[in-house]
């Protein structure tokens, strides 16, 4: 029996490259498939602060090239939920969003709610920032989702 067993023994780079490549083999491939897996699947704000987190602000990037139809629900969820530890991922994901062609009439039509949402995390980053380089990228974050500087 211990001589078998030693058969499915994996490294740790074994383990690795499964959990990684499991996990990137189920991101959303395009924003209809990200919508539906979030209506479907990710009804609280926690499971959705993780599925955004999940997914990353590079691969947001991708799949929201045109425009971002849940941008409020993803401002709600991140504030909600946003934790120190995450910062530089909920830094990302902001700024990723950024480049969606319809960004900016995504971010005129937010609610007033949303608005002060959006202005809410901002502040919370800001209080999680220590070094330059990351005001800067915030002050951008806060011209881009045209809130008062």
């Amino acid at each position: 029996m211990k001589q078998q067993m030693s058969k499915f023994t994996l490294s740790t780079t074994d383990i690795l490259h499964l959990f990684f490549s499991k996990k990137s083999s189920n991101l959303p491939k395009d924003s209809q498939e990200f919508t539906r897996d979030w209506r479907r699947y990710h009804k609280s704000t926690a499971d959705q602060y993780c599925y955004l987190l999940e997914t990353g602000g590079s691969h947001l990037k991708q799949i929201f090239k045109t425009d971002i139809n849940l941008l409020g629900d993803f401002l709600i969820a991140l504030e909600s939920e946003y934790k120190n530890q995450d910062s530089e991922k909920v830094l990302e994901i902001l700024e990723s969003l950024c480049s969606a062609q319809r960004f900016t009439l995504s971010v005129q039509f937010l609610s007033g709610k949303e608005k002060k949402t959006c202005e809410s995390l901002i502040q919370k980053l800001e209080t999680s920032c220590d070094d330059s380089g990351w005001r800067d990228r915030i002050e951008l974050l806060k011209s881009s989702y045209q809130l008062k500087k």
